[in-house]
């Protein structure tokens, strides 16, 4: 089933809003491309429970980790999106 999102993204440019730039611009960004690694990280560990085992006791340690690194990236990008 295919759904057609071109009204909605018309309705959001009439608001100012251009979605297609705005993700060519996300897109250049450190912190977008970490979180998406980090979401895709969590699916897969959602469908492969196993990889909770396979850190084993590290698990806590890992999860901070993504945390340190996360903002890390905040002060390693210091511009809008918009101004990309």
């Amino acid at each position: 089933m295919a759904y057609n999102v071109v009204p909605a993204l018309d309705a959001l440019k009439s608001f100012g809003f251009d979605a297609k730039d705005w993700l060519l611009k996300a897109g250049k960004s450190k912190t977008v491309w970490f979180s998406t690694a980090i979401t895709v990280l969590g699916a897969v560990e959602t469908y492969m429970p196993f990889l909770k085992d396979m850190i084993g006791n590290h698990y806590g340690a890992v999860l901070a980790g993504v945390g340190i690194v996360t903002a890390l990236l905040r002060f390693a990008t210091t511009d809008a999106i918009s101004d990309k």
